[in-house]
């Protein structure tokens, strides 16, 4: 009775397995040999199923592809331009140019409060910081930015006296100042400083008003952020 469900292997298969099937006719033996038969065809059956979802599965995922594939490249484009333009911006911001506004009076009468200014990033990397160099400071302490004028080099020797400022036992001409501008030694006492390696000496243009090198020592060049491009 289970001969005719299975078709694959021609007639010689179908008479071989009906003889098989004769030889034991006990139920029990009956049973396995239909269990074995109506096993195969379920694994075939199966095997076709499986292909035809694969052959169903592909086609559907290439009319999708189809329909969805040039908004995703459009939004992979916005993507890109949107990510590249923030990353060039937070470039050009922190390792090439930003700007700052000026609060207090301590570089009057160079700078004046609310004057908004560029801080070039990108040129101390090409170049020392040079006396006169107007700067922007971290100051870590007091999480704030500062801004003041370099008066010494690394290895500079930087002396108040008498009202002026000395550099290495020069006179230091300081045309940005007020005329009749006298400069206290603040806790240098008159005497002469050494600014150390990678190290610089700053003031404020209005040095009746300014917290700077002759009160808080030299500042160092990684506390340095930059040169003001006026």
């Amino acid at each position: 009775m289970t001969c005719v469900c299975w078709e694959k292997g021609g007639s010689k298969a179908r008479l071989e397995l009906a003889s098989n099937l004769q030889v034991t006719n006990h139920p029990v033996d009956q049973e396995r040999a239909a269990v074995q038969v109506s096993g195969k065809q379920s694994s075939s059956s199966t095997h076709m199923d499986v292909q035809n979802r694969s052959v169903a599965g592909r086609l559907a995922g290439r009319l999708w592809l189809g329909q969805l594939l040039p908004e995703t490249r459009r939004s992979y484009v916005v993507i890109c331009v949107a990510l590249w333009s923030t990353i060039s911006f937070l470039v050009a911001q922190h390792c090439v140019v930003t700007s700052v506004v000026v609060q207090g009076k301590s570089m009057m009468p160079t700078l004046k409060p609310g004057d908004c200014l560029f801080v070039n990033c990108l040129l101390p990397h090409f170049r020392d910081y040079r006396r006169g160099d107007i700067v922007v400071i971290r100051d870590p302490a007091n999480n704030e930015f500062i801004v003041k004028r370099i008066v010494g080099v690394p290895h500079d020797h930087v002396q108040v006296r008498s009202g002026r400022v000395y550099v290495n036992d020069q006179l230091l001409p300081e045309p940005y100042l007020d005329l009749g501008t006298e400069t206290t030694s603040g806790r240098l006492n008159d005497r002469v400083v050494t600014i150390q390696d990678s190290s610089y000496f700053v003031m404020g243009d209005n040095r009746a008003e300014s917290d700077d090198s002759r009160f808080f020592g030299d500042v160092n060049r990684r506390d340095l952020m930059g040169i003001i491009s006026r």
